[in-house]
C-alpha cells in the first residue's frame, strides 16, 4: 500500500489497491474498475463524487493520479468565474487596485478574454485591459512609468525633477524632434564641465551623466597623463615599450608602441594595451604560426548577408571550408609566405576601412572585423595580387 511519503503506485498494483490509493488522494473520483487498455496506457472507470453530478467516464491512471477530477466540473466552475457580476468586479477591483475605476466592458471576441475600460484616479489615464490581467495585479501603465522614470507620457517639469534627482549636475535644455518610435532625445548640459550633448531619455533617468567627468572621477585612461600610462602599461604589458601619445581616434586612446622582442613598431588602442595584446607577429608565432610558413590569402562573398570576408590562414587549415559551410562562395584564394599574405591583409584594413562592416550573421563566430561591404572595389584589388602570391581561384 501506498504511504505518504511516497504515494505513487508500482506498476503490479492491484485493483483493491489503486482504489485504496484513489480514495486517500484524489477525492474528486471514485474508482468503479478497470477498462480496455489504450495502447501503453492503463484506462479506468471512474465517477465523479461531486454532489449533484455522478458523471462517469473512462481515463488515464496517469491523469487520475495527478488528481484531476471530473471534465464536466471544471468547465461549469470555469464559467463561474468567468461570469462574476459587475458588482462583484468591482468589489473585487477595489480589494486589489483601490485607485483604478472600472468603467465601461468592451465587446469580448469569440473565446477571449473580458476586457474593460479602465479609470486611473491619480492621473486620469484611460486604456482597456483584459480581466485577468488585472487580477494578476496590473496597474495603471501610466504610473507605472512615471514611478520607472521613463514613457513620452511625461511633463518636463517631471522630467526635470528625476534628472535633478539622479544627477544634480545634469541640466535638461530641450527636447529634440525624433521620428515616430524612436526614443525620446533631449539636450542636456553639464554644469561641472560645461558640455552640452544630445542624450535618450533612458540613459538621462537611469542616472547616466557626463562621461569625461565620470572619466575624470574614475581614473580612466583619459585622464591618465603619459607618465601614468607608461607606468601603468609597463605592468600591464611588459612586452612593450612605450613611445607615444596619439590622443583620442574613433572613440578610444591610441599610443605608439615597440614590441621590445621583434623591435616593430605599430599603433593600438590603450585598451588593447591594457588587455594585455601582443604584437601580432609574436602572438602568431607563439600560436606555432611563423614567417616563413605557407600561408593563405582568401576573399568569400557572403551575398544573402550582404558582404566579402577576407583573411588569412595557414595552407591546410580547415577555415576556408568552415566559411563555406556557413553560406560563402570562394572568390580567390591566394598562396605564399603567412608573412606576405598578413602584412597584405594589414594594408586592405587600412585601405578599405570606410568599407569595413560587422556583420549579424550568426553563423561568423570569429573574424568579424576583417568584413567588407558589397559596395568595395575588393575583387578587383585581389585580381592585381598574383604577381606577389601564387593564385588559385578555388581549394578543391
Amino acid at each position: 500500500m501506498p504511504n505518504h511519503r511516497n504515494p505513487h503506485l508500482s506498476r503490479g498494483a492491484t485493483l483493491a489497491e489503486r482504489k485504496e490509493w484513489v480514495r486517500l488522494y484524489n477525492k474528486k473520483v471514485e474508482l468503479i474498475s478497470e477498462a480496455p487498455p489504450r495502447g501503453a496506457q492503463k484506462m479506468f472507470y471512474v465517477r465523479c463524487l461531486t454532489r449533484g453530478c455522478s458523471q462517469q467516464w473512462m481515463a488515464q491512471w496517469s491523469n487520475i493520479s495527478a488528481g484531476k477530477g471530473c471534465r464536466r466540473c471544471a468547465d461549469k466552475e470555469l464559467s463561474r468565474k468567468r461570469s462574476m457580476t459587475r458588482c462583484e468586479m468591482v468589489k473585487r477591483l477595489s480589494t486589489l487596485h483601490p485607485d483604478l475605476i472600472l468603467c465601461d466592458e468592451r465587446p469580448r471576441a469569440k473565446g477571449g478574454h473580458r476586457r474593460f475600460l479602465i479609470l486611473c484616479r491619480v492621473c486620469d489615464w484611460k486604456w482597456t485591459t483584459a480581466w485577468s490581467s488585472l487580477q494578476q495585479g496590473h496597474g495603471c501603465p501610466s504610473c507605472g512609468n512615471i514611478k520607472k522614470g521613463r514613457g513620452r507620457r511625461l511633463t518636463w517639469e517631471q522630467r526635470v525633477a528625476i534628472v535633478a534627482a539622479m544627477d544634480p549636475t545634469i541640466v535638461l535644455l530641450r527636447e529634440l524632434p525624433v521620428p515616430l518610435g524612436r526614443p525620446t532625445m533631449i539636450q542636456c548640459a553639464c554644469t561641472t564641465c560645461d558640455r552640452r550633448r544630445k542624450s535618450t531619455w533612458g540613459n538621462l533617468a537611469a542616472g547616466k551623466g557626463c562621461r569625461p567627468c565620470k572619466a575624470r572621477r574614475s581614473g580612466d585612461a583619459q585622464a591618465y597623463t603619459w607618465s601614468q600610462v607608461v607606468t601603468i602599461g609597463a605592468g600591464c604589458n611588459p612586452g612593450l615599450e612605450f613611445l607615444e601619445d596619439l590622443g583620442r581616434r574613433g572613440g578610444h586612446r591610441r599610443v605608439r608602441v615597440r614590441c621590445r622582442k621583434c623591435e616593430r613598431e605599430f599603433d593600438t588602442s590603450w585598451n588593447s594595451v591594457q588587455q594585455g595584446r601582443q604584437c601580432k607577429p609574436c602572438s602568431m608565432a607563439a600560436r606555432g604560426l611563423r614567417k616563413d610558413d605557407a600561408g593563405e590569402l582568401y576573399l568569400f562573398k557572403f551575398a544573402e548577408h550582404g558582404y566579402y570576408k577576407f583573411g588569412i590562414n595557414k595552407r591546410g587549415s580547415k577555415r576556408g571550408r568552415s566559411h563555406e559551410l556557413a553560406g560563402g562562395e570562394a572568390i580567390y584564394v591566394l598562396q605564399g609566405p603567412l608573412s606576405v599574405c598578413y602584412d597584405i591583409e594589414q594594408s586592405i584594413k587600412t585601405e578599405y576601412a570606410e568599407w569595413l562592416v560587422r556583420p549579424n550573421n550568426h553563423k561568423m563566430h570569429a573574424g568579424r572585423t576583417e568584413c567588407l561591404s558589397l559596395d568595395a572595389p575588393i575583387e578587383a584589388q585581389f585580381a592585381n595580387l598574383p604577381h606577389k602570391l601564387s593564385s588559385l581561384k578555388r581549394l578543391s
